[in-house]
């Protein structure tokens, strides 16, 4: 699925686990619940895509556009962010445990973090 156009796919719960998604233009598209974990999205175009409560343990975002997305719930883990640009994602209980944050474009993103984590 490398380089793949998806503009306002429809994968609610779709297991993707693994996935080559490298560069792959997932604008406006509906992941809720999605299993992305150890998926390869480097390089892709995520902007104002829904994420909710979806499993990112151990993902490679690392320099993807994540404009605009919303990541309420979604697990973390392990995942690679590195260089990424989250400007105006929503991580409102969102379980970020080792991730590699560094570089990141955090501006008009916001966080609302319970006081203790169900995960």
């Amino acid at each position: 699925m490398r380089g793949t156009d998806l503009t306002g796919a429809t994968l609610l719960f779709a297991n993707l686990t693994a996935a080559d998604l490298r560069s792959v233009d997932l604008t406006k598209a509906d992941l809720s619940g999605a299993k992305l974990n150890e998926a390869d999205l480097r390089k892709a175009d995520l902007m104002r895509v829904n994420l909710e409560g979806a499993d990112l343990t151990e993902v490679d975002l690392s320099e993807a556009h994540l404009f605009r997305v919303n990541l309420r719930g979604a697990n973390l883990k392990g995942a690679n962010l590195k260089g990424a640009n989250l400007k105006g994602v929503s991580l409102t209980d969102a379980y970020l445990s080792e991730t590699d944050l560094t570089d990141i474009e955090l501006s008009q993103s916001f966080f609302e973090m319970p006081l203790e984590s169900e995960w």
